[in-house]
């Protein structure tokens, strides 16, 4: 997505719908006419927006540690650490440790590449999700959704409790739903493996 890893990083625009067109022209650019997505966080807003609003592009859909909105407690401490912090971040501060927390171990070596990354990442980046987040409620495209969903989520999961995924099942009831009871945020980080595994098996029905 735009603003990061190596993608190009504009002083704007970093609203959900930009990155849905975004993926858009992607797509078009590189001519697939209808893909598998699979979206995690931000990611997953941006997933699950594009195939409400473009059913016909999406063969199958995976949104992990998945929200149609951010939870209020999310968003005011994001708000509350963010600007706070001198920039670039510091990937060894305290934020950047609580960002990236797991209940279960990770790699260090790949937590700290993880860090560093994300800390790199410029001001206008950080601040333009955040007020995406605020601005966001993708509700109404949820029930455009055409596409067989499956939705994974951990119940230790720190931007999204079990409330958000809740109205998940009431908007998607046909997806399927999977809760790793002692998993974090990034799950796939703490059982690759097996999240492996559930989403290649998806895909692939």
């Amino acid at each position: 997505m735009r603003g990061h890893g190596g993608s190009d990083a504009p002083e704007c625009c970093y609203g959900i719908e930009t990155m849905v067109n975004d993926l858009r022209s992607f797509m078009n650019f590189m001519g697939i006419a209808e893909a598998d997505i699979v979206g995690h966080s931000l990611g997953s807003f941006v997933a699950g927006s594009f195939a409400g609003l473009y059913p016909g592009r999406i063969n199958r859909l995976v949104l992990i540690s998945s929200a149609l909105s951010m939870p209020e407690g999310a968003y005011d401490w994001l708000w509350d650490s963010v600007p706070a912090q001198p920039l670039p971040l510091d990937p060894e501060s305290q934020f950047m440790l609580d960002w990236y927390w797991n209940p279960n171990p990770v790699d260090n070596d790949f937590l700290s590449r993880e860090r560093a990354e994300s800390a790199a990442v410029r001001e206008e980046v950080w601040l333009g999700v955040m007020r995406a987040f605020g601005l966001t409620d993708w509700s109404l495209l949820a029930r455009q959704i055409e596409a067989p969903t499956l939705i994974l989520w951990g119940d230790q999961d720190g931007f999204f409790d079990a409330t958000t995924q809740e109205t998940l099942r009431a908007l998607l009831p046909d997806a399927q739903h999977e809760t790793y009871v002692g998993l974090g945020h990034n799950m796939f980080w703490e059982q690759p493996a097996e999240i492996g595994a559930l989403i290649t098996g998806f895909l692939t029905k």
